[in-house]
């Protein structure tokens, strides 16, 4: 049953717009970032940051700290918004599936989206800083695993900005609150919050370890996704299952 939901909600998201913000938005943020790294060779050599990795403190401000917690919010309003016109969440609950099914599906969807977005901008990241002859070679183990926490830690905020998208029918409003709690991530993130706080999570998981002022340990990190996660899931399907959908 789940598969089915799961499938239904993919369906929706074919002609969907978040596929050019999935390819176009990681192209245009290593853009920038690697040009101005490029641009400031001299002061990266003097912080002793040239190559891949002073590259990537650039670009990974613009996404891990902005623009992937925003992303979230987008990608939860969008896979929502369709159900919130022409009475769709009557129509889909009418049929013999569970909330608890349609919930875990929107965010697995969520999920997956930003998941793409973060392959989408390793792809990227590494074609320009190739194109803008970044020095070194380029490293491709430290990198990957930094991604991959990066998009681990979105799961947290997957789960919760599918509960919030749910219950707001303004598609505007969930991204607004996001971006509210996205602002402080500047001073966050370089505190021993940025630990915990949802919102500096993927950026956090994704920034070298030696610009970092707090370094968690891996145990740490997981279990701050694995019960940040849980709690968001379990508020989240219980509140839909007695939230009366009028959309």
């Amino acid at each position: 049953m789940f598969r089915d939901v799961f499938w239904v909600d993919g369906m929706k998201l074919r002609r969907s717009v978040v596929w050019p913000v999935i390819v176009l938005v990681p192209i245009f943020l290593s853009v920038v970032g690697v040009n101005n790294y490029a641009e400031h060779r001299d002061v990266f050599r003097g912080e002793n940051l040239l190559g891949w990795m002073g590259a990537w403190t650039q670009v990974v401000f613009l996404y891990g700290t902005v623009l992937c917690p925003v992303l979230v919010g987008v990608y939860a309003g969008l896979i929502n918004r369709m159900e919130h016109m022409g009475g769709g969440w009557k129509l889909m609950l009418a049929y013999p599936i569970t909330r608890t099914h349609v919930y875990l599906s929107k965010v697995l969807w969520v999920w997956l989206l930003i998941g793409f977005t973060t392959v989408m901008m390793f792809v990227s990241f590494w074609v320009i800083g190739w194109l803008y002859d970044v020095e070194g070679s380029f490293p491709l183990k430290t990198l990957s695993w930094m991604f991959v926490k990066g998009w681990l830690a979105s799961l947290p905020l997957s789960a919760l900005f599918t509960w919030v998208s749910i219950q707001w029918k303004n598609f505007g409003m969930p991204i607004a609150l996001n971006i509210v709690f996205v602002l402080p991530n500047v001073f966050i993130i370089n505190s021993s919050m940025g630990r915990i706080y949802p919102w500096s999570q993927p950026g956090y998981a994704m920034t070298p370890s030696d610009r970092l002022e707090y370094v968690p340990t891996d145990e740490h990190f997981f279990w701050v996704v694995i019960i940040s996660t849980a709690l968001f899931l379990a508020g989240g399907i219980w509140h839909f299952h007695r939230t009366e959908l009028k959309g």
